[in-house]
């Protein structure tokens, strides 16, 4: 487990893990025990009520706790497809646009004139008034 510490709540989601690290107020959560939270947090540094294994508990302040990051089999999983997902958007992305600078003899690639050549390939294409009219739309969306 990696150790994140925060400075409020804001960010903490149903279901994340934490550890208790500090007693000083008596708040009745076990210290040095895993727990998770039993709702989202909120910008704020005292949260009651947080966890799902202590039924009302008391205030407990950020700085008594530390978040803990579990790296299971199936997180690092979910995470590098995320990854190659995005890797092969933006190699998508890059590949058209070197494309479209070599087809047009250009050393410097400029958006504009890129969307605006592929509203004029959509313009021409034989798609219908409407298709057109979405295509376009998303370029301009785009920008």
């Amino acid at each position: 487990m990696t150790n994140k510490k925060l400075t409020s709540f804001a960010g903490i989601e149903k279901g994340m893990k934490f550890r208790v690290i500090n007693t000083s107020n008596g708040h009745n959560y076990p210290v040095n025990t895993v727990l998770t939270f039993k709702r989202n947090g909120s910008g704020i540094d005292t949260m009651c009520d947080c966890a799902e294994e202590v039924p009302q508990g008391n205030a407990l302040h950020i700085h008594q706790i530390e978040i803990l990051t579990e790296v299971s089999l199936s997180n690092m999983k979910a995470k590098l497809k995320s990854l190659e997902e995005n890797y092969k958007k933006e190699k998508a992305e890059l590949s058209s646009k070197i494309k479209f600078c070599e087809e047009n003899g250009l050393e410097i690639y400029d958006d504009d004139i890129f969307k605006i050549s592929e509203a004029l390939k959509v313009i021409e294409s034989s798609k219908s008034g409407v298709e057109k009219a979405k295509m376009i739309a998303k370029l301009i969306k785009e920008i």
